[in-house]
């Protein structure tokens, strides 16, 4: 019987936060989506790029939401929902104020 891995929500934007979510996937985790900033101007011609992680996900072929704020109440409800329906367990902080989910791995 092989073990199977846990499916995780991954939260991320920097370049520094690609080498994690790769090995990840080169781990065997199913990642059902990524969570990361959504794309801003850069540069000298403020032309609109699209964070690091994104690109990840997109070359990937990973599902993800680009958002400003992952505490709004319409995100977390939609983590909430996939974690329903992936099985994906999950906790809240004790403080109701601080709203980020911390997802176990």
């Amino acid at each position: 019987m092989t073990a199977t891995k846990q499916r995780i929500i991954y939260l991320g934007t920097p370049q520094f936060a690609v080498k994690p979510v790769f090995a990840l996937l080169r781990a065997g985790y199913q990642i059902p989506l990524v969570i990361t900033q959504p794309p801003r101007p850069q540069g000298r011609k403020g032309q609109v790029t699209a964070t690091p992680v994104q690109r990840f996900a997109e070359d990937a072929r990973l599902p993800f939401l680009a958002v400003p704020n992952v505490n709004q109440p319409e995100v977390l409800a939609q983590i909430e929902q996939l974690a329903l329906e992936q099985d994906i367990p999950l906790f809240r902080p004790a403080q109701p104020e601080e709203a980020l989910y911390h997802l176990v791995i």
